[in-house]
């Protein structure tokens, strides 16, 4: 019985997301960002609107693409991608009067195996923080689970970076991890730079390991946990498993959660002269 009332929400969000997104169309917006059946799908014809789909699938963090648009744009955001927006929109990416949210309350996504991605298990934040209508049933949310964090900060340091040695000599320098994050969004990356003094592209251990620590402390007050790193990449390194270290930290140290409020600065970027440090 509950499986035939989760398929018929389902279907209203559905049908929800495809008259809002007609609505948009009619009124001049640029694009629709939402999925179809086989991802992510950009929709800027009324006729193309039956393409759009909402099911236990839709994995992708969509608000990735937005900063490509000038024009008013419709998307479909997750509770957990809303909180990239948020960050998107507080650091300049994002206009608010330009986007029209709409928000799915989500009561978890399903991998090939049909089972809830790990993130899912522990969301806490089912639906979306900002939104311009909300679909869905809100789910109870629970709390994030730090529990992996945790069982690796107990581990002495030697061990800890031989975790993260073993972990990282899998890594073929793809930048899918970088290529993926929302808050990725530097127009031009220093990793890319041909001067660079900082990185190269060589596939060596320094290389790598400098390459992820400068990425992790780049977007340590902007990463939302999202996971899109952790399943774009290749050759299923558990790289989310750093940035929630960083996210931890960076809660513990300055009492701030990305994604949260939009009103709240993020402490990377802001300075107070009560600051301890001198």
């Amino acid at each position: 019985m509950r499986k035939m009332s989760e398929v018929h929400e389902i279907a209203k969000i559905e049908i929800a997301i495809k008259e809002h997104a007609s609505s948009l169309l009619s009124e001049g917006a640029e694009c629709i960002i939402g999925y179809d059946k086989d991802g992510p799908c950009f929709i800027e014809d009324l006729k193309e609107v039956d393409k759009l789909v909402w099911n236990n699938h839709c994995i992708h963090n969509l608000t990735k693409y937005l900063p490509d648009f000038e024009g008013k744009v419709g998307i479909v955001v997750k509770g957990c991608d809303s909180l990239s927006l948020v960050e998107l929109i507080k650091h300049n990416q994002v206009s608010r009067d330009k986007v029209f949210i709409i928000g799915i309350s989500c009561s978890g996504i399903l991998n090939e195996k049909k089972e809830k991605y790990k993130k899912c298990k522990n969301c806490s934040h089912p639906s979306p923080v900002i939104y311009d209508v909300l679909l869905g049933e809100k789910p109870v949310p629970k709390e994030e689970d730090h529990s992996d964090v945790v069982e690796l900060e107990s581990l002495p340091h030697e061990e800890r970076f031989s975790f993260w040695e073993r972990m990282f000599s899998k890594c073929i320098k793809c930048f899918a991890c970088r290529n993926i994050c929302p808050v990725c969004f530097c127009k031009e990356c220093l990793i890319d730079r041909r001067e660079s003094k900082w990185s190269s592209k060589f596939v060596s251990t320094p290389e790598i390991l400098t390459y992820h620590v400068t990425r992790a402390f780049h977007v340590a007050d902007m990463c939302t946990a999202c996971g899109e790193c952790e399943r774009a990449c290749p050759m299923k390194i558990p790289v989310l498993k750093l940035y929630k270290k960083l996210r931890k930290d960076v809660k513990e140290l300055f009492g701030y959660e990305a994604g949260l409020n939009l009103e709240e600065t993020p402490p990377l970027i802001s300075f107070s002269e009560d600051d301890p440090e001198p």
